[in-house]
């Protein structure tokens, strides 16, 4: 086995999640985080549209609170990237 994978199988970040585990969270987190912003773009964008009669569009989703979610999954990120680069400088590769 890669002395990497070793190495991320073994140690742990702050919160006690190995390094695998918390790798894993932060790709779930970022992938929810880009199909809210995506969801948030869509709802936010005004239609395209020729005339006033043609068609109404009526926003069905909260925006400002998928927003909310957007920003605290962002944050989550951040803050697990962040424990995730000082456990990586922390770990010594077992040669």
């Amino acid at each position: 086995m890669n002395h990497a994978y070793q190495a991320n199988l073994h140690h742990r970040i702050a919160s006690g999640e190995t390094l695998t585990e918390a790798l894993a969270k932060r790709d779930c987190l970022a992938l929810r985080h880009r199909i809210l912003q995506s969801v948030v773009d869509v709802c936010a964008k005004p239609p395209d549209r020729y005339g006033v009669k043609e068609i109404r569009w009526v926003t069905t989703v909260d925006v400002a609170a998928l927003q909310g979610q957007v920003d605290a999954l962002a944050k989550q990120i951040r803050e697990l990237d962040a424990a995730i680069q000082e456990a990586g400088w922390q770990v010594e590769l077992e040669q």
